[in-house]
């Protein structure tokens, strides 16, 4: 139902013909951002992790190797010349010497949500529910630079608050796994869940 689709918009909004309109939510969401998914999120991770902030500022170093690197990642993959694999990119990535570095500006220039438990890091980029498909290689290749920036080992996720195609799988409406793995975005109650436990999607 429209509760479980928009579940916290849903709620702000209390008439039901208001809800049902996805021009009436989209607005109310734009005028929220996606700051309002970023704060509950870091209020619920506090509860069971090391660290949790939003807005975190990326590094702007990146050297030209490995920016270099990426985009041929991104070609081969539009190309079908490659599988996407967060894991073999990552080690391909950090194997790439880290020298002569510009200072590149990224875009964004913050991490949504961060979150630490114990030795994983976690970077989180908080979307909206019905990006364009063709968005999906530029938010591939910014998944990717967090990694060069970072220059160690973490783990990069595209994050869509909720589902709005529910029953439906968000998968069946836009078919993303020729360019991201399943490991690289989560979707509605998979994210809450993971950031607060077991039910946190239903108590949220």
């Amino acid at each position: 139902d429209d509760i479980n689709k928009q579940p916290f918009l849903s709620r702000i909004i209390r008439n039901e013909r208001d809800v049902a309109s996805y021009s009436k939510v989209h607005s109310i969401s734009t005028v929220f951002g996606q700051s309002i998914y970023e704060q509950i999120s870091v209020i619920i991770a506090n509860s069971n992790s090391d660290d949790a902030e939003h807005q975190r500022d990326i590094p702007i170093e990146i050297s030209q190797a490995r920016r270099d690197l990426i985009t041929q990642i991104i070609d081969d993959l539009n190309a079908g010349n490659r599988e996407p694999n967060r894991q073999a990119e990552m080690e391909q990535i950090l194997a790439t010497p880290n020298e002569d570095v510009h200072c590149v500006i990224p875009k964004p220039k913050k991490y949504d949500v961060f979150i630490r438990r114990g030795d994983d890091e976690y970077f989180f980029d908080l979307k909206t529910v019905k990006p364009n498909i063709s968005d999906f290689a530029k938010f591939k290749e910014q998944m990717l630079q967090w990694i060069a920036r970072e220059d160690h080992i973490v783990h990069t996720m595209m994050i869509f608050p909720y589902n709005p195609y529910l029953p439906e799988p968000f998968e069946t409406a836009y078919q993303i796994g020729n360019m991201v793995s399943p490991n690289e975005y989560m979707v509605g109650e998979q994210y809450w869940d993971f950031i607060g436990g077991a039910g946190a999607y239903q108590q949220v």
